[in-house]
């Protein structure tokens, strides 16, 4: 493709790009010398910037052409590079800047300058981001990789203004940035110079983002490649000229070249657009196409029938060379836009209709025909139009067409006398249905999967008890929402849960004339419907209770006089505070930046100063509350040691929020949440209709944790071996090179034996697509999985365990490509991870897919399954019925999360049902339900982004990774500071003492990953299991009265009888003592030092970590 588009180009052409060699050669940007550089007070004055380049439209993370907006220009002196920008952003209540350095300035609406000053270093980059706030970072990266923004700190200046379009509507913020040549270790650019630039514009505030989408991140030269913005190869480059003139790019501009000159030029213009796949017939070309600069709009308007991908480039050039250039993908559409796919769970060709650039009038009708090869209508279509509509949806069975042909979809737009104003016609092939799409009665859940039980329904005066294990709801008449809630036998409420409604006429006290009417009730649960009014509203509200402790409503709140308005609306939880520890809330709705938030609040609250983790990823904790009520969130959790509660809401439509989400009253014996539906005035017309729930947790209890705390790898030496080397001694190998001093272990090296650890993953590099999501494997990945179970699976007792992600799969593979529409995720998002995969959706469809792939897995005498790459995230693809539309017919995704559940809940069915030992693991969160159907959780992966763990206290490890009973799935926790297969834990100085000191001090289990951990592990397992801590009673430090206080060494216990397992941990950096006067005539011995006896006082060195046997 390359090579043709030069060729046309011609020679001049040819030059021009010669010098661009390490970048990306369609992007450049000519930028002029001024003699009077701007002021860099904030203030974007045009009279200070109108010899300054401007840049043109920017591409989204998928590499499409963007249509959100942003001005930057460019232009410099002999002291500095000055970098403009203005952009609008959504009003925001009280922006804070975000302080210096912190590398959650790219979760707000920010701007980032990537420079590479030496282009013949091309690794080595230098960055400058601002964001709307003021706040400022920089930082080296060595090509994809970031250095600690705290190593490196040069001179630069940014000032930034917001400008108030109206009250709570709106902002623009404008940025000034000058960047002194002499902080890029280079002297001031000669004319001809050329310096690699890549420009980044993260938009909107990623924590108050409830409408996932692609644009999230922008680039001036487009980033194909997922994740990596900062790759030097997909950087533009900017051109130094001294006063000649440059290219100002209108700020409308789209697809093309449009804008002027700074002053008149002798220029040619290069340029050619295609259809995507016909590049040997374009649509318009530009050949030395004279001009003078000043008012440049090319290629203009192109018309075409259908929507049609394509692709273009342009360049503009004069006598010194090129002055401006760019290379776009974008899809041109018709006014009449249809797009038609074939949905093959559903059996029908599924027609989207976009109605916007049309004036559609009373009476029209759009009508639709599939059509035969041989042209025989086989199914028809249509539907009534509403006057202004914006859109329409159709279903055409396609039952009709032979598999293997291909149909033409013919739609058309009448008006009110039928006659036609608009015509579509599309081709599409009907592939024959594979055996997957039809598996609808694998792993059905007709009765609790094994773990849980059938809800019991008691009816009493006054009330409905639907209890699920030992919590319960409690419906009444005085509200929608649970009167009452109970947790492991207790009350968990403080009163009535309520749907909290204000109109312009005041408060408004919903209550029903009745019980909720059982609409129908099985093994699984039973479903309410509860009707109730107040003086200006009826509400409406069917709740379907189940097993798990789920409460789902799907609720209308319809407007009972005309001319009135809705001023708030919330879901108000009253709590008991002495049961409440933590708050954890999670914002899915972006795909690409997963917001997570933990906090202390009730009892657990300390207004001690701790270190603000120092991870590259958007989880923020708080020790004194929760602090993030300005964010939205998908997912809340609510709790205290062993129980808690989710709320969950998988969309935001009809909210109406401008300032909090969240209002937490956290003052001691009072804990209140309440969660925003609306928080300002809104006229209410028409009913709005509203989809929440709540989980209660634990859902299930957990058995046999003295096995689940030996999930993991299970590697025991040579991890490339297709068997484990089952009765061979542990080698000194292990533990030299970067190893060395970090692991402990027993000093006689026993031999690694059968039932050491609970899975052994099989080897996933390997079994790359099996991996990534790939229900139907080739050949040499089947029979791989069959030598590694002959040679494998008779020499341990350990699961199984196949690392198979189920929200992700490789799209590019045949028996997948097809398919596609009935599961992939809107917005698409393609990334090369381990595969070249993209996320998908859990629909009917997918959810057959995957589980039949597992089901033939376990013929293969695989019994667990280990997922990655598998978060709750939002999708809009309507062709497969997700998403929801507004008014004006635009899309906005919803969390598929009860069809996640289904998927979840038929997984553990088959595989329980297959081997009752077999195991689902789910590398997360416990801040989403996904963790209540999964048997263990491991997180902490991403502190492997920090230098150390000296940040992870213990208090943020209480507050987001230490779960189990809480939930009920066993948490384990992820060390990758030790795992040495990651370069990042080769370089580490982290030690398996310090990972075993935070998991075991709050009672959890840690991933066993690599032979240097298993020796030393083993030596805790062992531990643990003789003493029976699963028949213990468990005191965690922050209540036991040995704990030397969050300033001295913690302690946790468990006891059995008059015998104490201790679990020391030094969270300081220096080493510290302890004395337990209290039980100075008791005999301790130190577990993990050959059962020696220990002193009065015991020395735990910094991050240090002791088990202690006190008899």
């Amino acid at each position: 493709m390359k090579k043709r588009n030069l060729l046309i180009a011609g020679t001049a052409f040819l030059l021009s790009i010669s010098d661009l060699s390490g970048a990306n050669e369609f992007f450049a940007c000519r930028v002029a010398k001024v003699k009077n550089p701007p002021q860099i007070d904030g203030i974007l004055d045009e009279t200070e910037w109108k010899q300054a380049a401007r840049l043109p439209a920017f591409s989204n993370s998928t590499g499409i052409l963007s249509q959100k907006r942003q001005d930057v220009m460019l232009c410099y002196d002999s002291g500095y590079l000055y970098v403009g920008l203005r952009a609008d952003i959504d009003w925001e209540p009280g922006i804070v800047p975000v302080k210096f350095d912190d590398l959650n300035i790219w979760t707000v609406d920010s701007f980032d300058i990537a420079l590479i000053p030496v282009p013949e270093k091309a690794n080595d980059i230098v960055r400058f981001i601002v964001e709307r706030g003021g706040g400022r970072a920089d930082m080296r990266a060595k090509g994809q990789v970031k250095q600690p923004a705290g190593d490196w700190n040069p001179e630069w200046k940014s000032a930034v203004r917001l400008i108030a379009h109206s009250y709570m509507s709106a902002y623009t913020w404008e940025a000034e940035i000058a960047i002194p040549w002499k902080s890029l270790g280079i002297s001031a650019p000669r004319k001809g110079d050329r310096i690699p630039a890549q420009f980044i514009r993260c938009i909107g505030n990623i924590r108050r983002d409830a409408a996932g989408n692609p644009d999230r991140v922008v680039t001036w030269s487009p980033v194909p490649k997922g994740r990596d913005w900062i790759n030097p190869g997909d950087f533009g480059c900017l051109l130094f000229a001294g006063e000649k003139p440059v290219f100002r790019a209108d700020p409308d501009s789209a697809f093309g070249v449009k804008g002027r000159c700074t002053a008149p030029v002798q220029a040619s213009l290069e340029g050619r657009v295609w259809e995507i796949g016909h590049s040997g017939s374009p649509m318009r070309i530009a050949k030395a196409q004279k001009t003078d600069g000043m008012k440049l709009n090319w290629p203009g308007g192109i018309e075409v029938r259908r929507d049609t991908p394509s692709m273009m480039y342009w360049r503009l050039s004069d006598a010194d060379g090129l002055i401006a250039g760019g290379k776009y993908i974008t899809t041109l559409r018709p006014l009449f836009k249809v797009e038609t796919a074939i949905n093959y769970y559903r059996e029908s060709v599924v027609i989207l209709g976009d109605l916007r650039d049309l004036a559609v009038g009373k009476g029209f009708r759009v009508e639709a025909e599939l059509r035969g090869k041989d042209g025989r209508v086989l199914e028809r279509t249509g539907k009534k139009l509403d006057a202004g509509a914006k859109y329409f949806e159709l279903n055409c069975s396609v039952r009709k067409l032979v598999p293997g042909t291909e149909g033409t979809v013919a739609v058309r737009l009448l008006d009110e006398k039928g006659r036609v104003q608009y015509d579509f016609s599309g081709r599409r092939k009907l592939l024959k249905r594979p055996a997957w799409i039809t598996a609808d009665s694998l792993g059905r859940v007709s009765v609790p999967p094994p773990g849980w039980e059938t809800p019991v329904v008691k009816q009493a005066p006054g009330h409905i008890e639907v209890k699920t294990g030992p919590n319960a709801y409690c419906f009444g008449i005085s509200s929608p929402l649970p009167e009452a809630v109970e947790l492991r036998n207790r009350l968990f409420s403080r009163g009535s849960f309520t749907l909290e409604a204000v109109t312009d006429r005041g408060y408004q006290s919903l209550k029903s004339a009745a019980l909720p009417e059982i609409l129908s009730q099985n093994a699984r649960g039973v479903t309410f419907l509860w009707q109730g009014v107040s003086d200006d509203l009826e509400v409406k509200a069917e709740i379907r209770v189940e097993f798990d402790g789920m409460a789902w409503y799907r609720t209308q709140v319809i407007p009972r006089r005309k001319e009135m308005k809705l001023k708030r609306l919330a879901v108000v939880m009253p709590l008991a505070a002495e049961q409440v520890r933590y708050m954890r809330g999670n914002n899915a709705m972006n795909v690409r930046e997963l917001v997570f938030n933990s906090a202390l609040v009730g009892k657990a609250k300390t207004d001690r100063v701790l270190p603000k983790p120092d991870m590259q990823f958007a989880i923020s904790f708080s020790a004194n509350g929760w602090t993030f009520g300005n964010m939205f969130h998908n997912f809340y959790w609510i709790g205290g040691e062993d129980r808690g509660i989710f709320f969950v809401l998988p969309s935001c439509r009809n909210m109406a929020v401008r300032e909090k989400y969240a209002d937490i009253i956290d003052d001691g014996d009072n804990f209140t949440a309440k969660f925003f539906l609306a928080d300002h005035p809104l006229e209410l017309k028409a009913p709005l209709d509203y989809e929440f729930g709540f989980f209660l947790t634990p859902t299930k209890e957990v058995t046999d944790r003295a096995r689940l705390r030996r999930v993991g790898a299970g590697f025991s030496g040579g991890v490339d071996s297709i068997h484990a080397d089952v009765g061979i001694k542990p080698q000194e190998k292990y533990f030299t090179g970067n190893a060395r001093g970090r692991f402990f272990h027993d000093s006689e090296l026993r031999p690694f034996g059968r039932n050491d650890v609970a899975t052994l993953i099989l080897p996933c590099w390997k079994l790359r697509t099996i991996q990534s999501g790939n229900p139907l494997p080739g050949r040499e990945e089947r029979e791989y999985i069959d030598r590694w179970i002959a040679n494998t699976g008779k020499k341990l007792d350990a699961s199984p365990m196949l690392w198979y992600d189920a929200f992700f799969t490789v799209f590019g593979l045949p028996h997948i490509t097809g398919f596609l529409n009935d599961f992939e995720a809107w917005p698409i998002t393609r990334l090369p991870v381990e595969q070249h995969g993209t996320y998908v959706c859990p629909t009917p469809a997918w959810q057959n897919f995957y589980l039949y792939g597992a089901q033939e897995r376990m013929k293969q005498k695989i019994t667990s399954f280990y997922m990655d790459l598998t978060f709750l995230k939002p999708c809009s693809n309507r062709f497969h019925g997700c998403g929801y539309r507004d008014a004006d017919g635009n899309v906005s995704g919803v969390i598929p999360l009860l069809a996640a559940r289904e998927m979840f809940l038929r997984y553990q069915t088959m595989v329980k049902k297959n081997n009752p030992q077999g195991l689902l693991v789910l590398h997360g969160y416990a801040a989403t339900p996904l963790a209540l159907w999964v048997d263990v959780l491991t997180a902490g992966e991403e502190w492997l982004t920090a230098p150390d763990y000296k940040t992870l206290t213990p208090e943020y490890f209480q507050s987001m990774l230490a779960s189990t009973d809480q939930i009920g799935s066993v948490a384990n926790f992820f060390p990758g500071g030790i795992l040495m297969h990651y370069i990042q834990a080769q370089k580490s100085s982290t030690t398996l003492e310090e990972m075993c000191g935070l998991s075991f001090l709050h009672g959890e289990s840690m991933w066993n990953g690599t032979e240097a951990m298993m020796p030393g592990l083993r030596m805790v397992w062992d531990t643990l299991d003789r003493f029976g801590v699963d028949q213990a009673v468990w005191t965690p430090y922050w209540r036991n009265p040995l704990s030397g206080g969050p300033e001295g060494v913690l302690v946790s216990s468990w006891k059995r009888g008059t015998r104490l397992l201790l679990v020391l941990f030094n969270p300081a950096q220096t080493e510290r003592q302890i004395r337990f006067d209290a039980l100075k005539n008791r005999r301790i011995t130190d577990c993990l030092n050959n059962g020696n006896r220990v002193g009065e006082q015991i020395t735990v060195p910094k991050r240090g970590f002791r088990l202690l046997l006190c008899e």
